[in-house]
């Protein structure tokens, strides 16, 4: 079973399958350190790479990297997209051309809304 060791000291053991999204800065701080979506009900800081993490749980291929508006980047699961959708009135001016909510967290990318599409679908969403 996969584990992972926050930041802060707090083990986690989990099924992979309950890995949301990971990214490569923290979205609140700005800063550049990995977090983890899904497997708490706020985001887990972890020292690994999102890479090497996905990597070390064996599901790098079942995410997709997207890019945040401020040029991070983000690796959604795909299989655990239910659904995308365009900006709304007021996402209008922040730059978003999609937007993915997901577990509570709402991720908004620079991709286009038809190749976020895509990417989720060659991966295993179905949408």
């Amino acid at each position: 079973m996969p584990q992972l060791m926050t930041l802060e000291g707090t083990r986690f053991y989990f099924d992979a399958l309950a890995v949301t999204a990971v990214a490569d800065s923290d979205a609140d701080t700005g800063e550049g350190v990995t977090t983890v979506y899904g497997l708490a009900a706020g985001r887990l800081r972890i020292n690994d790479s999102p890479g090497r993490f996905l990597q070390s749980i064996h599901a790098a291929n079942k995410f997709v990297e997207l890019t945040r508006l401020d040029d991070s980047h983000v690796w959604i699961n795909a299989a655990a997209v239910a659904v995308i959708h365009s900006p709304v009135r007021e996402d209008d001016s922040t730059g978003a051309n999609c937007i993915i909510p997901l577990g509570g967290t709402r991720f908004a990318v620079k991709e286009a809304l038809d190749e976020v599409q895509r990417l989720l679908n060659a991966h295993g969403a179905r949408l």
